[in-house]
């Protein structure tokens, strides 16, 4: 399946956001660092491998193995001799090579769900939950991996010190991305296609996960957070619902 570089690039987007955001979520169940820098590395590796392969090659199965196998390759020989750029005594990372597992496994089942559920809901059509529900775990994800983003950007570079949890918890991400799969699941289930109620349905989805987040966790509300989440549950809803309404096939 080939796509236009236009529509490639926001698929790429799409899936590398997304593995992304397992791999940090399972970092932080697992006690191991998440901190700005090394997941930039990392995103930048896995992005150009997905898009430089769908790109010259195609987006398919076979496609999604390879760079499944090749992005966390790629990205632990990298880890392996860049020692001199990486404090180790502060960061617990990725040390052993059964991270290739984890990093592959993770950019799999994103890599899957974009391409069953997004690129081929024209060509077969599923079951209409089964689709919607894919399509909100997708946004889901894609948003808790810009909030983790977010953090690291303006409150603290490490989300998890070795010997601290810094802010945030794995419950705080999974509560996140329920609150935002629940909204985004009846939307997109209702087949609404209007922006007016993407937009909304966005701005609620935000303004309520933050409320019920900071109470939870007993921070204060902020609404810039609530107004940036709420921004970025319309933007991956519309780059998902883009890709499977405007797609021109090369």
């Amino acid at each position: 399946m080939r796509l236009t570089w236009q529509y490639t690039l926001f698929f790429s987007l799409l899936v590398t956001i997304g593995m992304n955001s397992l791999d940090m979520m399972y970092h932080l169940a697992t006690d191991t660092a998440v901190h700005l820098n090394y997941v930039a590395v990392k995103f930048t590796i896995i992005f150009l491998v997905v898009f430089l392969i769908a790109h010259l090659v195609g987006i398919g199965l076979e496609e999604g193995i390879v760079s499944s196998i090749g992005g966390p390759v790629i990205f632990y020989i990298y880890y392996t001799f860049a020692t001199p750029t990486l404090d180790r005594s502060v960061f617990t990372l990725d040390e052993a090579v059964w991270y290739i597992v984890v990093h592959a496994l993770a950019l799999f089942i994103v890599y899957w769900l974009a391409l069953n559920h997004v690129l081929k809901v024209k060509q077969a059509p599923a079951n209409k939950f089964v689709v919607a529900a894919s399509q909100s775990f997708l946004v889901a994800i894609c948003v808790v991996a810009s909030e983790m983003g977010l953090h690291m950007l303006f409150r603290t570079v490490g989300l998890v010190n070795p010997e601290l949890r810094i802010f945030l918890y794995l419950w705080y991400a999974l509560a996140l991305g329920v609150f935002v799969l629940v909204p985004i699941t009846v939307l997109l289930y209702s087949s609404v296609q209007s922006i007016k109620t993407v937009i909304f349905t966005g701005l609620i989805a935000g303004f309520v996960s933050e409320f019920l987040l900071s109470v939870l966790s007993g921070l204060s509300y902020s609404a810039v957070f609530a107004l940036s989440r709420a921004i970025l549950i319309v933007a991956f809803t519309e780059i998902i619902r883009m890709l499977i309404s405007r797609g021109r096939y090369e």
